[in-house]
């Protein structure tokens, strides 16, 4: 007979899959109209497109966290008035969030454009505002979306989401094809989330769940909250999606597009590990509750998997992703290039497992922490090194600033906490150095030896290094 845990591990795997699988479908969406959009609106058009874009993902922040700050209120409640109350409170906000936000929007766009791209000669004004309030319409929608998470299947939840994804994706591949413009593709990405929205607040009262009612009596909640998820959702945002907005800024519309297509087939990677990294993490912290051993025994596992597939990954495209590039886009990308993007990329991938373990030990502040410093000093030193040494300036800040205050401060943390002391500790460390000394070849020498000792000690590790 199948256990409870058994059943909930099975559900967790099949979500992963139906995860993956979306991913792949979007990837393959945008494989293809990539190209398509290079060669229609040209390097420099696309590169201003593909940087606008990324500043939608940082106004969509503006949410306040509800994603996270509702459902944990939402698991509180035994009496439907407060669960009212609640999604009243979380309507309100988001619906003044997206009035201010669309009003700053207006009255300052022509600025916006002066400070992001100040040797444009183009009026950006339908680009920028098209973008900005397509992640406003998703502000908009933010707290219908979370309500039906927490009360309902997260199989629709997660159909939802993927639509808008989709929607968007399919209509910019159409609109490639039949008449490539940017505006005209703001605008696409506009009324896309526009639709999506709509069709969420629609199903959300359609289903006759909660009425909206006039009470804000979890204002303060949301907002007391909602900033400290602000400033760790904007930590990781700036982490992940700065670089695009630095290279428009400070180097050039062209570099943005190369960076778009070099970091193309990395980013999925990341994107489909660190879901495999998501979907342990149940596992991990059930394992870590009944025994510490067992714990550590499948976290090695996991971590040896993930940086064995990052290495071969890794010297496989080392060889063969400047020639896909030209191939697929046309845009001619160098070997440097190619090995700093590999090298943020085998970073991202050692550092998410090292996270999710921060994670289960309750390590949240330090990991707070350590994201702020992490994000500060990648902006300060990509800005800093791009005016010297362009798109190579802005991957070597990443890589610094996620070496110093993500990769050696996460390493050192996990291993103290689990009480696995100098040995390995000096290894890995001593390991990892490399990376930013002597560029590919030391770092998969480096990460190959660590792989192998790690295998070496895999059944004797968890046992001879500490006892709970």
């Amino acid at each position: 007979m199948a256990t409870k845990g058994s059943i909930n591990r099975g559900a967790s795997f099949k979500g992963f899959l139906a995860s993956t699988v979306q991913t792949v479908l979007l990837m393959a969406v945008n494989f293809v109209s990539i190209p398509i959009l290079i060669k229609a609106l040209g390097v420099d058009s696309y590169g201003v497109y593909s940087g606008v874009l990324q500043l939608a993902m940082y106004v969509a922040l503006l949410d306040f966290g509800m994603q996270v700050s509702i459902p944990l209120r939402y698991t509180k409640f035994t009496d439907q008035a407060d669960v009212k109350s609640l999604i009243s409170s979380a309507v309100k906000l988001s619906l003044l969030v997206s009035l201010f936000t669309g009003v700053i929007l207006i009255l300052f766009c022509r600025d916006i454009q002066a400070w992001l791209i100040p040797d444009s000669e183009q009026n950006l004004s339908v680009l920028l505002l098209s973008v900005g309030f397509g992640a406003i319409f998703q502000i908009i929608s933010r707290p219908f979306l979370t309500f039906y998470f927490v009360k309902s299947s997260k199989k629709e939840y997660n159909i939802l989401v993927f639509s808008r994804s989709l929607l968007v994706a399919l209509l910019t591949l159409f609109i490639a094809l039949v008449h490539p413009t940017i505006n005209s593709l703001a605008i696409v990405y506009s009324l896309s989330n526009l639709v999506i929205s709509g069709v969420i607040v629609f199903y959300y009262f359609w289903q006759g769940n909660w009425t909206v009612v006039n009470n804000a009596t979890y204002f303060p909640y949301l907002i007391r909250k909602g900033a400290i998820l602000f400033i760790n959702s904007m930590a990781v945002m700036i982490i992940l999606r700065s670089d695009s907005i630095i290279l428009l800024k400070y180097v050039s519309p062209s570099a943005v597009t190369i960076f778009a297509t070099l970091f193309f087939i990395p980013n999925r990677l990341n994107l489909i590990l660190g879901k495999l990294s998501d979907f342990m993490f149940p596992r991990l912290s059930e394992i870590y509750e009944i025994s510490r051993i067992e714990f550590l025994k499948f976290f090695e596992g996991m971590f040896i998997f993930l940086v064995g597939f990052s290495v071969a990954s890794v010297i496989f495209l080392h060889f063969f992703l400047a020639p896909f590039i030209a191939f697929w886009s046309g845009v001619i990308v160098n070997q440097t290039l190619v090995d700093l993007i590999l090298i943020t990329f085998l970073l991202g991938t050692i550092i998410k497992p090292l996270t999710v373990v921060m994670n289960i030990i309750g390590r949240i502040k330090f990991y707070t922490v350590a994201s702020v410093l992490e994000s500060v000093s990648n902006i300060l030193l990509s800005i800093f090194l791009s005016s010297e040494y362009g798109i190579s300036g802005v991957l070597l800040g990443t890589i610094i600033s996620s070496f110093i205050f993500s990769l050696l401060p996460n390493i050192y943390w996990t291993l103290i906490s689990l009480k696995l002391y100098s040995p390995i500790l000096k290894i890995v460390i001593a390991l990892c150095i490399p990376i930013l000394l002597d560029g590919f070849t030391s770092m998969s020498l480096a990460l190959g030896g660590l792989l192998i000792y790690l295998i070496w000690r895999k059944r004797n590790l968890a046992i001879n290094s500490f006892s709970l």
